[in-house]
């Protein structure tokens, strides 16, 4: 180790810039992965506020849940307004794309809402941009599932 301080050849200057590029590198992917998942999480909590603001819009009676707890079938129109009022924009292909200062946060696909009684359930795939280009993909896609039910709880 002394020698490596002590080197007169120039090496350990080499060293010490090729160190800093690593450490320089290191930042930009960590950077870049809380980045991709921040929007992850972004998307997965407009999705359930969309979820539970369905459920909470379309029950029978809004005042005295406990009288019919099943979420009419036509609350799938009432999501996807939710989805609209968020931001969201449904293209011709039947994706759902958030954009903020017109460039694409990122992309909803293969949505299906499914309502089954007291229960909507989503499932989608989110595509969210990357910065950089691995094997000519700039977009990495990773599965969503969320769930709502109506309880009733009984004091």
């Amino acid at each position: 180790m002394k020698r490596f301080f002590k080197d007169r050849n120039g090496s350990a200057l080499i060293w010490s810039l090729f160190i800093i590029l690593i450490l320089f590198t290191l930042s930009f992917v960590i950077y870049s992965a809380v980045s991709v998942y921040s929007k992850y999480q972004m998307c997965e909590n407009e999705l359930q506020r969309a979820a539970t603001i369905t459920m909470d819009k379309n029950m029978e009676n809004a005042n005295v849940r406990d009288v019919v707890l099943d979420i009419p079938a036509d609350a799938i129109s009432s999501f996807e307004s939710n989805l609209l009022q968020l931001g969201y924009i449904k293209t011709a292909d039947a994706k759902w794309t958030k954009t903020v200062n017109d460039s694409a946060l990122y992309c909803l696909d293969n949505l299906k809402i499914s309502i089954e009684g007291e229960a909507i359930t989503v499932t989608t795939s989110v595509n969210v941009n990357i910065p950089w280009k691995i094997a000519n993909k700039t977009t990495v896609s990773f599965p969503i599932r969320i769930s709502g039910r109506v309880l009733y709880l009984d004091a």
